[in-house]
């Protein structure tokens, strides 16, 4: 079967379009348009979801940091401030906790290399999870780095104000 050339046929998943004659290039020019429409109103409702979700984290923030307030600098003298879940450096949202990881330096001043173990842990007594970053110690070069963890920073960004105190060991710029 040969179809008539007047005829084209589209087709899109399981629909098929059968266009007759011109009419093909306009047809195919609106159908282009409704799936930009369609994907613009996507994109759309999954910024609205991000901005919900932002919207959830900062109430959730500002709840458990009214809880957190009393224990703030309970920790700070301890040797193990910092270096165990249960006494974490408390700190004012996620934006603090990148500055605060960025301006901390190991005892000679130098910058540390880390990333965020995820998922987040609870830790009973302190309101809202805690965060543990690994810090790296990087060997060789390019592509021929090695990187082994030598220690880990717990970091409780649910707090009304920033402790600005380095854990035993390290340093803040």
């Amino acid at each position: 079967y040969i179809p008539d050339p007047g005829l084209v046929f589209l087709t899109k998943g399981t629909r098929v379009f059968v266009i007759i004659g011109i009419r093909y290039f306009q047809l195919v020019f609106i159908k282009s348009q409704y799936f930009n429409i369609l994907n613009t109103r996507l994109q759309m409702e999954k910024r609205m979801d991000i901005a919900d979700a932002f919207a959830q984290y900062r109430e959730m923030q500002a709840r458990h940091s009214r809880t957190n307030e009393p224990i703030l600098e309970r920790y700070v003298g301890d040797p193990d401030f910092g270096r165990v879940p249960e006494k974490p450096v408390f700190v004012e949202g996620m934006a603090e906790a990148s500055r605060y990881m960025h301006c901390l330096r190991d005892g000679n001043g130098n910058r540390l290399e880390f990333f965020r173990r995820s998922p987040a842990m609870q830790v009973p007594g302190i309101a809202g999870p805690v965060d543990c970053y690994l810090i790296l110690k990087t060997t060789g070069f390019w592509i021929f780095k090695k990187s082994t963890v030598v220690d880990a920073i717990f970091v409780s960004e649910y707090s009304p104000r920033t402790i600005w105190l380095p854990p035993q060991g390290y340093s803040l710029i």
